[in-house]
């Protein structure tokens, strides 16, 4: 397989270690400083990575050496297409498919890309959501297998033409690194006796973190007060919802700044209910929302809101947590509310070790290896 991807984020990591021990894979990263500039980490790129791979240079260097790759196309079974969501990945894929075509090569293409609701999309949105459709469409249709996550990207899919035989889903997955222990509660002075509520991603207007500060003020005082609010992740939103908090007064909240991905199961391993309360900012979707499955993999209560595709996949309503309208906080803090019932933790825990069976990197690799062997 050669397998293109626009960056290498920590949390594609293991997904592409378990492809490659089923199966030989070629990796070739097209924008590795996306990685930089979305997530605000840089990943170790040594041996240790355990992957065959090619970072592409910038500008004509990087389409040079894609030209010098796709020369030897025809020796692989499958190509896989880089997400067509910026004008050099659409580029690369439309000289992929071209080679591919030439040499009689198989292509996949995995995608996580819906939108949101009409309503919600403002012109400029709907312009740039035209254009994802038109412009990928001319590339990926060439594709013989298409790769969705989950109800959503599938829906996207057929919506955009493609025949639903050709749709294959496979589980998205991520799940945090082992990691040494160290204790969240002493390091932010967090009471033992209060449930943490925790927030964990970047601190973007998207993100919709304002609302759930607003949700936990709105909290019955009794509640309020047997619970931490652990906001942790740095962005241009951060200081908004600081001044909000000061201006609602709100004393148990703990901003923690960035924090590095590779000790980021500490925070879900010792937080009590994670909330993910993204919003139709802008009209955009959090298109999956690999957070929950973290939360998930360490049985946690989970809330997310209608605007993360995860959500659809990963909550049974009143089991292992709620999902909810985006931008609504009362809506968030009756969520809340509800997910302080002793009962939920129990039935949380049973429903994640169940999903985790599935939402794994070693069963999404495995999904996907059948798939292309099937249509190959």
């Amino acid at each position: 397989i050669l397998f293109f991807h626009n960056t290498l984020p920590e949390y594609r990591l293991e997904w592409f270690k378990e492809l490659s021990k089923i199966a030989e894979v070629m990796f070739v990263f097209t924008n590795e400083k996306l990685n930089k500039k979305i997530y605000g980490f840089d990943t170790s790129f040594g041996s240790s990575t355990g992957l065959k791979c090619v970072f592409l240079a910038e500008g004509k260097q990087g389409m040079e050496q894609l030209d010098c790759i796709l020369n030897n196309v025809g020796s692989y079974d499958y190509v896989e297409l880089p997400p067509l969501d910026s004008l050099r990945e659409v580029i690369c894929g439309g000289k992929i498919v071209i080679a591919c075509k030439k040499n009689n090569v198989k292509i996949a293409y995995f995608w996580e890309k819906w939108e949101a609701p009409r309503k919600r999309q403002p012109i400029k949105r709907r312009i740039k959501n035209l254009i994802l459709r038109i412009v990928p469409k001319m590339i990926y249709r060439y594709a013989d297998i298409f790769f969705a996550v989950g109800q959503k990207s599938k829906e996207y899919f057929i919506l955009n033409g493609v025949e639903e035989e050709r749709i294959v889903i496979i589980p998205d997955a991520s799940e945090t690194p082992p990691c040494s222990y160290e204790d969240i509660r002493n390091k932010y002075g967090i009471s033992k006796d209060k449930k943490i509520i925790m927030y964990l991603g970047r601190m973007i207007p998207q993100k919709g973190v304002q609302h759930l500060i607003m949700a936990f003020h709105m909290l019955p005082c009794e509640i309020r007060e047997a619970c931490h609010l652990l906001v942790a992740g740095e962005g241009n939103d951060k200081a908004a919802c600081e001044k909000l908090a000061v201006s609602l007064n709100i004393s148990n909240i703990t901003f923690a700044g960035a924090v590095e991905p590779k000790i980021r199961g500490n925070y879900f391993a010792q937080c009590d209910i994670f909330v993910y309360p993204v919003s139709y900012y802008k009209g955009r979707v959090d298109v999956w929302g690999l957070t929950l499955n973290e939360a998930v993999q360490h049985r946690k209560i989970i809330i997310a809101t209608d605007a993360v595709g995860s959500a659809y996949e990963l909550i049974e309503d009143g089991t292992n947590g709620f999902r909810i309208e985006p931008e609504n906080a009362l809506a968030l803090k009756e969520a809340l509310e509800k997910a302080m019932q002793p009962r939920i933790k129990e039935s949380a825990e049973v429903k994640d070790d169940e999903l985790m069976k599935v939402y794994n990197p070693q069963v999404m690799a495995e999904r996907y290896i059948t798939a292309i062997g099937y249509y190959y």
